[in-house]
């Protein structure tokens, strides 16, 4: 159970926000509303919240609130992170989201706090570019909202140093991949931080209820995203496949120690071209790190590959491959087409159907 405070200038949106928690969650939160600062610090006297969410015109001066209280600022811009050096809060959020939201503040908070799980492990696949422009993210997105319109729990990743989903699905609010790998970073350095990081990462989360995805945003940083480490995408991953049942991984098409530490962690590894001769170049080139790999640490990775031929011309080839790797599928180019309209499309195809079926047998 949250308890929180609402003290906002917006006197009629905090009391519907109080409705709507008080109706529709009122198992999971118990909030409060507080019409100025003088009454807020009197229930605080006597009373116990578990964070305050605050308009800077009501709480100009958030020390006034006790350290053990937590202040965010309530934010009209989703971009903004910090008012006074405080964590902001974007108002217009949906209540799920919202609810989201709340529960990782909380969560930061309380070290004692226990992690969100499933009872078993989700699957992960990792999708990664044999060139660039091949389409990489959207086929990742795609196949997420396959799943998702498969009635599963179904979440995105952008592990692209310089990713972005915007074509693909919403930008704004506060979860982006940037302040996942600041909590992945902080959970690895703190030891009392240690049983609250999925927590966190779950209320960081944001939704489309169009295509019915979990994702986060893609870093605004790419400086931060490439300073990741293997431990910390390791992390990232297995708290993930914990919430989910399938997590959709979209990386850069690099050979390189995070692409083996998430294809060794992955059920399937697509490995998207575009049928072009420097893609199909790359392709072989991605293909046979994996076959030396699996020949020198006798790892078992290539057999975990499959191939997608994405935005496939008319100039188009499929790769003359030097192992046998079975292909997904082919998606033909889609001249002038809105990407979120691609991406729906691909969730109605059977283009993902050998992973929604679970095939796991090697090549």
């Amino acid at each position: 159970m949250i308890r929180f405070g609402i003290l906002d200038h917006d006197s009629r949106y905090a009391q519907r926000l109080v409705e709507f928690f008080s109706v529709r969650f009122d198992n999971q939160t118990e909030p409060y509303l507080f019409h100025n600062a003088g009454t807020l610090l009197e229930y605080l006297e006597r009373g116990r919240l578990d964070l305050v969410l605050a308009s800077i015109e009501l709480l100009p001066d958030p020390e006034a609130v006790p350290g053990s209280v937590p202040v965010f600022y309530l934010s009209e811009d989703p971009e903004l992170e910090l008012i006074k050096g405080r964590r902001t809060v974007f108002r217009y959020q949906r209540g799920e989201a919202l609810l989201r939201c709340l529960k990782g503040l909380a969560a930061e908070q309380d070290s004692r706090s226990v992690t969100f799980s499933s009872s078993g492990k989700g699957r992960v696949f990792t999708f990664a570019g044999a060139s660039g422009g091949a389409g990489c993210t959207t086929a990742a997105v795609g196949c997420a909202a396959a799943f998702a319109a498969a009635g599963k729990k179904a979440l995105y990743l952008c592990l692209q140093n310089n990713g972005y989903v915007g074509d693909c699905l919403p930008r704004g609010g506060n979860g982006s991949m940037f302040r996942v790998l600041y909590e992945v970073k902080m959970f690895l350095g703190d030891r009392e931080r240690r049983g609250n990081l999925t927590s966190v990462l779950e209320g960081m989360l944001k939704y489309d209820a169009q295509l019915g995805v979990y994702y986060y945003d893609a870093s605004p940083q790419p400086l931060e995203a490439a300073s990741m480490k293997e431990e910390e995408l390791e992390l990232i991953l297995t708290s993930a496949a914990g919430l989910f049942d399938v997590v959709a991984a979209d990386m850069d098409g690099v050979f390189s120690p995070l692409l083996q530490t998430a294809a060794r962690l992955s059920d399937r590894v697509i490995l998207v071209g575009d049928g072009s001769a420097g893609g199909n170049f790359r392709l072989n080139q991605l293909a046979g790190a994996f076959a030396m790999l699996d020949e020198r640490d006798s790892l078992r990775l290539l057999p975990k590959c499959r191939v997608l031929y994405n935005r496939f011309g008319s100039a188009a080839a499929k790769a003359e491959l030097s192992w046998r790797i079975p292909v997904l599928g082919t998606v033909e180019r889609f001249s002038g087409a809105d990407t979120r309209a691609i991406v729906a499309e691909l969730a109605k195809r059977t283009l993902y159907s050998p992973l929604l079926d679970g095939e796991v047998e090697a090549p």
